[in-house]
């Protein structure tokens, strides 16, 4: 279930910042006490097409039957996890509830981060041999 989304600060690998979008609840949780996202605090470039965000899978440990991914944008957190720490993030309410309770969730596996480098422009191919009309040789 999604809930309101905000812009994140996302650290990628080589330590560059990066805008993300992702769900509010999801996002400000904290493992081992370090927050999973940072607030974004200044104008940052989308992060790049291709690149696949390090992620944990959880489940929550008062009802095993709960589970969630959760996205981690700050490579300490990401240390917290890969150690297995604990991690605290909102349920969400149900009808009853006024305000999603923060919680306690197990982590069962943790993804690093994947990036695809994007394909470089061929400037030195010449001319494809299709006949177009000029004399030159490209």
């Amino acid at each position: 279930m999604a809930g309101s989304r905000k812009k994140f600060q996302y650290t990628n690998d080589a330590g560059v910042l990066y805008t993300v979008t992702l769900d509010e609840s999801n996002s400000e949780g904290t493992i081992g006490g370090v927050a999973m996202f940072l607030s974004r605090t200044v104008q940052l470039p989308d992060i790049p097409r291709g690149t696949k965000l390090r992620y944990c899978n959880a489940y929550l440990l008062s009802n095993p039957d709960i589970k969630r991914k959760f996205y981690v944008g700050n490579p300490a957190a990401a240390l917290q996890a890969v150690n297995g720490a604990q991690l605290l993030a909102a349920v969400y309410p149900s009808a009853g509830d006024a305000a999603p309770v923060t919680q306690a969730w197990g982590i069962t596996s943790y993804r690093g981060e994947s990036s695809t480098p994007p394909q470089p422009i061929n400037t030195t191919s010449g001319d494809t041999g299709l006949i177009d009309g000029d004399a030159a040789a490209d």
